[in-house]
């Protein structure tokens, strides 16, 4: 009698406790399989913390432009910093139908680089930055022989933008010119710092430049017109000299629309990017 009570009591507590166990049992499953990953950004964490996070510390970085691999004659080197193709003025070959869509021509332009100066490496990419409809870099077409595309790349390291750009002029759908800079990053070794954030550029910026002051014409008032953006950034000569850094160096910089406002990511000098 006793023993069929003490089993009648263990089963009892054995289907009370179950569903609480399986509960547990799913919150640890959920938890490890959902556990972030070091130095990659919680999805729950906001767009502003995650940028907080991705450069709270960041290096200088040195660049070497790529060379063309083929047809290098043709090519034309610019003060090191990119490389100018222009052929179109030459060509008297009949235009043919621009691509119809804008994917299209990107991947041929894509296509066109990486054929000229090979594959990028892993840790660079080429980000499109702006479309136009026309072969000239102009709004729209003036004659004929300027339908195409215009596209422009932003070369991106590891995910941060750059200012370092590519144009590549597509007449038609076969004919290509352009403005090159491709290449590889090498990150300076000592050269890691903590970025200051928005908020200290921005106070950097108020207490360095006398407001108001005119930006392509425009009169700015206050900083929080400009809408600082975080990129990498060419060090000019004096900042290279403080910092002891060594030509074609880029370095974190916030800087204003139009980059002529920039503060040093790593100093918070402001300078002027005339």
């Amino acid at each position: 009698m006793k023993l069929n009570l003490l089993k009648r009591i263990q089963c009892i507590v054995r289907n009370l406790l179950l569903p609480y166990f399986a509960l547990v049992l799913s919150i640890s499953c959920c938890n490890s399989g959902s556990r972030e990953i070091e130095g990659m950004p919680s999805a729950s964490m906001s767009s502003s913390q995650e940028s907080a996070r991705m450069t709270q510390r960041l290096p200088a970085l040195r660049f070497t432009l790529s060379r063309p691999l083929k047809q290098a004659e043709a090519f034309e080197l610019n003060v090191k910093a990119y490389i100018s193709y222009f052929p179109l003025a030459k060509s008297k070959l009949p235009l043919d139908i621009p691509f119809e869509s804008d994917d299209e021509a990107v991947a041929a332009a894509v296509a066109w680089v990486v054929d000229h100066f090979g594959a990028p490496a892993p840790d660079v990419s080429l980000k499109v930055k702006n479309i136009l409809h026309t072969a000239s870099g102009e709004e729209a077409p003036a004659t004929e022989s300027e339908k195409g595309h215009t596209i422009t790349f932003q070369l991106e390291y590891k995910g941060s933008p750059t200012r370092i750009d590519t144009v590549i002029y597509i007449r038609g759908r076969g004919k290509f010119a352009g403005h090159i800079a491709v290449g590889k990053f090498e990150e300076l070794v000592g050269s890691q710092r903590e970025i200051i954030s928005r908020a200290q550029a921005e106070d950097r910026l108020v207490k360095s430049v006398r407001w108001p002051i005119r930006i392509h014409g425009l009169d700015v008032l206050i900083p929080n017109q400009l809408e600082l953006k975080l990129a990498y950034v060419w060090a000019p000569i004096k900042l290279r000299g403080k910092l002891r850094l060594p030509e074609d160096t880029l370095v974190p910089t916030w800087f204003a629309p139009g980059g002529v406002i920039c503060i040093d990511g790593f100093s918070g000098e402001v300078w002027m990017n005339d």
